[in-house]
């Protein structure tokens, strides 16, 4: 079960470039995310966006969902069939269509990929689909983005906090398909509560790194990167050091790639979906014991994005590694991504922006966060 967390009170310092105010910590437990939550570092795309972007609008119910390891053992992948009941955009569609989506379970290996989401057997979606590129099944636009639940008369994306009328959003994904300029984001509204109050939040989920008897907790890394970027990825990883009993260690380069379940938690440099998409994406392999002790951890840079991996201001045109390598950092210690504006100043807040740095320095919700978890 992953959690919401917001601290108001209870006495601890933040730490890094922001020590010396003192935070009250009262938590507020919100439930109802799944167990798998899922997050990714990306650009955020407005529902114009996905709209215009998706080859297919569909609504349909999940029918099966079946994992099993690609050729060559090294990941697993999810096929997804969506028996399909209503086509909102596209033309010339299955009545039951595959969904292809990284990760899943197979025996006693669970493998978690950020961005992806989770489906459930009889649930029914709304889903902003692409054909993949030998055209053999589909893919979700904008991952997690691109899928709804459908649960009443709602249509419900958790994770971007929005729960809105299903038939006025399906009217309006219509209308855009008929007006290019007709404004989906206003018409379908959001009725989720926002936070509108200031606080500390993280948001975490039941699985960890071993941890012996309450000891210390350290965590080996490898990277195949270029060498320019491995003082910035090294900062990413620091930055969690020194606040809980948990540090990362860099173990030198390798010329390993990822993600690959080799047992060796890796940081590289590749191909993920292009430039303006996901920024970077951690993999997790962890066994099914409990509480899911995780077994390894990869990181994966989009190399179609420009990148500065330089220690002082990052250039208004590019991304920066150290930046975004703390937030994915983050996650190898099973914090999850925050979609709230008020959890805006998080290392852990899911979206990133060009010329950005401010996840650098982690903020007092992250704090929290992995003190919750291994204590300090």
């Amino acid at each position: 079960m992953a959690h919401i967390i917001k601290n108001t009170a209870n006495a601890h310092e933040r730490a890094v470039e922001r020590v010396g105010q003192i935070a009250i910590v009262v938590a507020l437990l919100i439930l109802g995310m799944t167990a798998s939550s899922v997050s990714a570092l990306m650009l955020e795309k407005n529902l114009n966006e996905l709209t215009d972007e998706a080859n297919y609008i569909v609504v349909g119910n999940v029918k099966e969902v079946k994992s099993a390891w690609d050729d060559n053992k090294t990941n697993i992948y999810t096929n997804v069939t969506i028996g399909i009941e209503k086509v909102v955009k596209g033309k010339k569609i299955e009545r039951e269509v595959i969904v292809k989506i990284q990760g899943g379970e197979v025996g006693d290996l669970k493998q978690w990929v950020e961005g992806e989401p989770e489906f459930v057997s009889g649930e029914k979606v709304l889903l902003f689909l692409s054909r993949e590129d030998k055209g053999k099944g589909f893919i979700l636009k904008s991952r997690f983005q691109g899928k709804y639940t459908i649960e009443g008369d709602r249509a419900i994306n958790k994770e971007l906090n929005r729960n809105i009328s299903a038939k006025e959003f399906i009217d309006a994904l219509q209308q855009r398909n008929k007006d290019p300029l007709y404004d989906v984001e206003s018409a379908a509204g959001n009725e989720m509560p926002a936070a509108t109050t200031t606080g500390c939040y993280y948001s975490y989920s039941d699985r960890k790194w071993t941890q012996i008897l309450g000891g210390n907790v350290y965590v080996q890394f490898y990277k195949n990167v270029p060498d320019t970027w491995s003082t910035s990825v090294d900062n990413g990883a620091f930055a969690w050091n020194g606040v809980a009993k948990f540090s990362f260690q860099d173990h030198g380069s390798t010329g390993r790639g990822g993600p690959i379940q080799d047992g060796y938690s890796t940081v590289c440099r590749g191909t993920i979906d292009g430039p303006g998409g996901t920024l970077a994406q951690t993999t997790i392999w962890y066994h099914w014991w409990w509480p899911w002790w995780i077994a390894e951890a990869d990181i994966k840079f989009d190399g179609a994005e420009s990148w500065y991996a330089g220690t002082g201001t990052c250039p208004i045109n590019q991304y920066d590694v150290w930046n975004v390598a703390a937030h994915e950092f983050g996650h190898w210690l099973q914090l999850n991504d925050l979609y709230i504006s008020s959890a805006s100043e998080e290392t852990m807040y899911g979206y990133a922006s060009i010329g950005e740095t401010k996840k650098r320095n982690i903020y007092c919700g992250d704090i929290y966060g992995i003190r919750y978890i291994y204590g300090y």
